[in-house]
């Protein structure tokens, strides 16, 4: 299950071959400061390339950018950087070696919102970020945010191949809204929650990288 400080990260801006995100709640860079995932975002770098260093009292993490993945289904996925580098991630869960922590499946969607590959089903993204914001921009859109709680997560997590029920009640549950509410009427935050319920249901765990 994934942190909820991963939702403390904001990615302030990108180049054509590095990325900086920052870590709102560390105070410095030492290792033990520096959130779950912070270190699931850095350790996306090529061994050796990752910078963090403090700026105005913040840690800040500096990886290459991925520009392209290739997937062996169940065992490892392995990224490519503009820079020339790679990395593998292998073990862990599916929606960990994708960087896909909602397990949405890939399709026209997930490749206007950040997808640089897929697994022959699941789309994989750049870095869990960019996965963990196509989940609300999902929820966000025109198929979704008209739907109930229960609606929503029937057409996202369907019965005839997922547990659906105790999915719905899980989300309504970490909500503490009942499952008729519309997801329209949630703000911001709520949205931001719901995304994160969905996130614990799929369950994002860490494996090994190469």
């Amino acid at each position: 299950m994934i942190k909820s400080t991963l939702f403390t990260l904001l990615l302030l801006f990108s180049t054509d071959a590095f990325s900086m995100i920052r870590a709102f709640q560390n105070s410095d860079c030492s290792g033990s400061s520096i959130p779950f995932a912070s270190a699931g975002m850095a350790e996306m770098a090529h061994p050796g390339r990752f910078k963090s260093y403090l700026r105005d009292g913040r840690c800040f993490l500096e990886f290459p950018k991925s520009s392209s993945a290739t997937a062996q289904v169940g065992i490892k996925v392995t990224y490519y950087f503009t820079n020339g580098s790679s990395v593998t991630k292998f073990g862990g869960s599916r929606s960990w070696r994708n960087n896909n922590p909602g397990n949405i499946s890939h399709s026209d969607f997930t490749l206007r919102h950040g997808a640089i590959g897929h697994d022959g089903r699941f789309a994989i993204f750049r870095n869990p970020l960019d996965g963990f914001n196509a989940i609300k921009r999902l929820l966000n859109g025109g198929s979704y945010r008209n739907l109930s709680i229960a609606d929503a997560i029937a057409r996202y997590s369907p019965a005839h191949e997922n547990p659906t029920s105790a999915y719905v009640r899980f989300v309504s549950n970490d909500l503490g809204l009942p499952s008729h509410t519309i997801l329209n009427t949630f703000s911001s935050r709520q949205m931001h929650q719901m995304a994160n319920a969905i996130v614990k249901f799929e369950k994002f765990e860490q494996g090994a990288v190469k």
